[in-house]
């Protein structure tokens, strides 16, 4: 067996890995969703706390899948100005987007805001970490950045097509600003590493919660991606540096 085979089987065992890992965490994800839907109308109890429950279960497990397979955290430098840059994009892109389209984010907290945070935080650690930690990650380094991003960006938009399972109004619009968001976080993880890429998705589904405002918006992907484009720019202009991607460990390779 020649090198170049060797290096094919042992890049395709390692996807072949990964896809485990991701089939079998959103299979349970899926399944917890599930037994919650059933508890809470056999037993006449509130599903909030049931999703809640399942959503930190799932950000737990995908955390240490995580940690299981991956070391090496970005400096906190690299974070800071990540941070820095996720929140200044932030401020500047709700602000516009709520005065263009009317929207009122900025009002008072919502009497259940203590759920819909920790909701929010659930959700958005089990994503990053699975999409962003693990697929992205391992695509970006063992075949390229553009392919890592294009394919994680469609997989993360069609993936909130399972969001019709609860009821919500999902659109063509809708599962587009999905993908751009997927885009937008994708950059923001390679560039400063998986802190800025968590604060950002978390701070997005606490503010936007719900699905059918600015996600469906025709101007909110075109921003992430025009924001994505201008960070991967600068970064690569200005600070001419090494990703601040973690390193994989030997046995998912």
């Amino acid at each position: 067996m020649t090198g170049t085979e060797s290096s094919s089987k042992g890049k395709a065992r390692g996807y072949a890995k990964l896809a485990l890992v991701f089939a079998g965490i959103l299979i349970l994800y899926l399944a917890g969703q599930g037994i919650c839907t059933a508890a809470s109308q056999a037993l006449s109890l509130q599903a909030a706390p049931l999703y809640l429950t399942n959503s930190l279960a799932f950000g737990a497990l995908t955390i240490l899948a995580y940690k299981k397979l991956f070391h090496k955290a970005p400096s906190w430098c690299t974070c800071a100005r990540g941070l820095i840059v996720s929140a200044v994009f932030s401020a500047a892109a709700i602000a516009f987007l709520d005065a263009f389209y009317a929207l009122h984010f900025c009002r008072a907290f919502p009497s259940n805001a203590v759920t819909q945070l920790l909701m929010a935080a659930a959700a958005g650690i089990g994503e990053e970490v699975l999409f962003r930690g693990f697929l992205f990650d391992y695509i970006s380094k063992k075949a390229s950045l553009l392919r890592g991003l294009i394919v994680i960006s469609v997989v993360f938009g069609c993936a909130h097509l399972l969001n019709a399972i609860s009821g919500q109004t999902v659109t063509a619009l809708y599962i587009f600003n999905c993908m751009t968001a997927g885009f937008f976080l994708c950059v923001l993880y390679y560039e400063y590493g998986l802190v800025p890429a968590l604060i950002y998705h978390i701070s997005w589904n606490a503010i936007f919660n719900g699905g059918n405002t600015v996600e469906s918006k025709p101007l909110t992907g075109i921003i992430l991606v025009i924001a994505g484009l201008a960070i991967l720019l600068i970064e690569e202009k200005i600070k001419r540096r090494p990703s601040a991607i973690t390193d994989t460990k030997e046995q998912i390779r």
